[in-house]
């Protein structure tokens, strides 16, 4: 018979979306490091890094640990979108108007 500690901390570790945890996700789901990184294909080094630095998606910190809100995650992936019909796309996908917004040109080179 398994001890009421492991099923107790099973449970309690298992996000949202899982088969056997029925709880639909949502963007209010705060996600550790390793999961933040696994939804950005990134290691947890480059999030700490981004941190550091300033960069990357807004983050919640609580005591000595970190978490993301996955629709914070999820808004910073889209606004790196590039090239094609992507950006549409999600405009197309949200409802959102039908106005992109277009690349900005490079200044000519030279002198």
């Amino acid at each position: 018979m398994p001890s009421l500690e492991s099923t107790t901390a099973t449970a309690t570790r298992e996000p949202a979306g899982r088969a056997d945890n029925p709880r639909p996700l949502s963007d209010e789901d705060l996600l550790t490091q390793k999961e933040a990184a696994k939804e950005r294909r990134c290691s947890v080094r480059k999030l700490e890094r981004e941190r550091a630095e300033g960069r990357g998606p807004p983050y919640v910190q609580d005591g000595g640990r970190i978490f993301y809100r996955r629709g914070d995650n999820r808004k910073y992936i889209e606004a790196r979108l590039r090239g094609g019909d992507l950006r549409a796309a999600v405009t197309v996908l949200r409802g959102t108007s039908a106005s992109v917004r277009h690349r900005r040109t490079r200044p000519a080179r030279g002198g």
